[in-house]
């Protein structure tokens, strides 16, 4: 009886961990190397560790070791033997990578006395409000006044990756740190005579997060993914110059792709669309980075259309709720509950594609949102317009097909404060072969009115006649708006981010480039 019992009980172990969700692989690598002398001798015997702590291992008879499948990160590379004093290398270990790495030992000198611990000066012990890219300060010396290298460590419980960085100089800038952090750090000091000696741990904690209303999509240049970046928003001098460089926090992986960031009302969480698990879904992530959840179920995921990246979706003014496309039906999803409930259903043949909201003005309306909403058909120009006013009654503004231009349209979105929609037009006509806008020009017209006869163009940007114009963003109040400016002669969607002044109107539009190599800006 007590055999089945057990049998019973690991029966139920092992159907509980088939159920659960998978792991995260984990990540391996190697590293190679010699130790030797100045002259280029190997040294026999010296035992090779690594900081953080993976495996000792002793060089072999050419002076050569090898520490094989441990974890990708930073290493401090440690030779030591009797006679010699101990060597210190930094390296960067990636996955599935072998890193080569050569340590110089020279000989222990008699009557030659190691450097002082090193004294942390900036950041002070305790420092807060640190910028997220310090630069980190200290001093040493040494009694016969040998040259001096310096190891710094930086690391906390909430980063994966120590950094680990070497350098004659008595200050290092330590590039992008998380904001909101509490930071330790430490100096060794080594005079190449002597064993390194170790100045104490001292903590700083960095600034808190910028409360920004930008946030642009780039593309990281290593992996090819498009990342989310919080950004700081443009101040335009009066000759409509932005200053040189505004800061960009990354938000998302760069080892996954994340597109199309939109902040919620109240300002705390920041929706976007991501294809981490296979499909392209929203998630949710507060708004610096941290506590990112799937918020589309796998059974409606966000889709529809020839391109994922001109998908979109729209949060509800009170921050309830999104409406998003899936296929040929719009969707509301509850933020709290995950609860979804249709709220169209495009006729056969089309799929929604974007989708924007804005309150009505009805006090009786039973639904208090007018809806905008893009579909496609057979191809990238059988697309159209619809809106959907309070008493669900859908109206096809704009038809691309029908246009005497065939050009597609994009967008559109609701301009705030007034009646007023924006969206893109291409302008070229005919047919392109690949289906790219080359000469997409901002539309403004009254949804109330007859947007097919009343259609006012924008001014678009610095090069009217040069980039096509897609992904327009305006600010919940005032005349200015964020434009995506993108090459006209490549399928590339990145060109250049673009704030105008719409003050001036016409030809006095003030404009300036804010975010290079960047798109799909949203501003909240």
């Amino acid at each position: 009886m007590n055999k089945c019992l057990f049998l019973s009980a690991l029966l139920g172990l092992l159907l509980w961990a088939c159920n659960d969700d998978p792991l995260q692989p984990e990540l391996y690598g190697n590293i190679r190397g010699i130790v030797q002398e100045a002259d280029g001798t190997p040294i026999v015997g010296a035992q090779v560790s690594t900081n953080p702590a993976t495996v000792s291992v002793e060089t072999d008879s050419l002076g050569e070791f090898a520490i094989d499948s441990i974890l990708v990160r930073n290493y401090s590379i440690v030779a030591q033997k009797e006679g010699f004093r101990d060597r210190t290398q930094t390296v960067e270990l990636t996955d599935e990578e072998t890193v080569n790495v050569t340590l110089t030992m020279t000989e222990q000198t008699e009557n030659n006395d190691p450097p002082s611990v090193p004294t942390l000066l900036e950041p002070s012990d305790d420092a807060t409000d640190v910028e997220r890219s310090p630069i980190l300060r200290w001093t040493a010396s040494d009694p016969e006044e040998d040259a001096l290298t310096y190891t710094v460590q930086v690391f906390s419980s909430v980063d994966t990756t120590t950094f680990i960085q070497t350098t004659t100089d008595t200050f290092l800038q330590v590039p992008n740190l998380r904001l909101e952090t509490s930071y330790l750090w430490t100096v060794s000091a080594d005079d190449g005579n002597n064993p390194p000696v170790t100045s104490t741990v001292q903590r700083f904690t960095t600034k808190e997060f910028p409360d920004y209303r930008i946030h642009v999509v780039k593309e990281d240049t290593i992996t090819g993914n498009l990342v989310i970046y919080a950004a700081e928003e443009p101040v335009l001098d009066g000759s409509g110059n932005a200053q040189d460089s505004l800061e960009l926090i990354p938000l998302t992986d760069p080892g996954v792709n994340s597109w199309r960031p939109h902040l919620n009302p109240q300002r705390n969480r920041v929706a976007f669309i991501s294809n981490r698990n296979g499909e392209n879904h929203l998630f949710l992530m507060d708004r610096n980075g941290d506590n990112v959840e799937q918020l589309s179920s796998d059974a409606r995921p966000i889709s529809g259309g020839f391109n994922v990246y001109d998908l979109n979706y729209a949060w509800e003014p009170n921050g309830e709720r999104i409406i998003y496309p899936s296929n040929n039906r719009l969707y509301w999803i509850n933020i709290s509950t995950r609860s979804t409930v249709q709220y169209a259903q495009a006729e056969p043949g089309f799929d929604f594609v974007e989708v924007d909201i804005a309150l009505s003005n009805d006090p009786i309306a039973v639904d208090p949102y007018f809806v905008l909403a893009r579909q496609e058909g057979e191809d990238r120009y059988d697309t159209r317009i619809l809106l959907y006013n309070p008493s669900l009654q859908s109206n096809v503004l704009l038809d691309a097909k029908d246009s005497l231009i065939r050009g597609q349209l994009a967008g559109p979105i609701f301009s705030p404060g007034d009646n007023l929609m924006v969206y893109s037009e291409d302008q070229q006509t005919g047919t392109n072969f690949d289906q790219i806008p080359r000469d997409a020009v901002l539309f403004q017209s009254n949804y109330q009115g007859n947007p097919l006869t009343s259609k006012e163009a924008l001014p678009v940007g610095p090069n009217a006649a040069g980039p096509t114009v897609l992904s327009p963003a305006l600010p919940p109040a005032g005349l200015r708006r964020l434009l995506a400016n993108t090459p006209n002669d490549t399928g590339n969607p990145f060109g250049n981010i673009v704030r105008g002044d719409l003050a001036g109107g016409g030809s006095g539009e003030v404009r300036a480039l804010v975010y290079p190599n960047a798109t799909m800006p949203d501003w909240q």
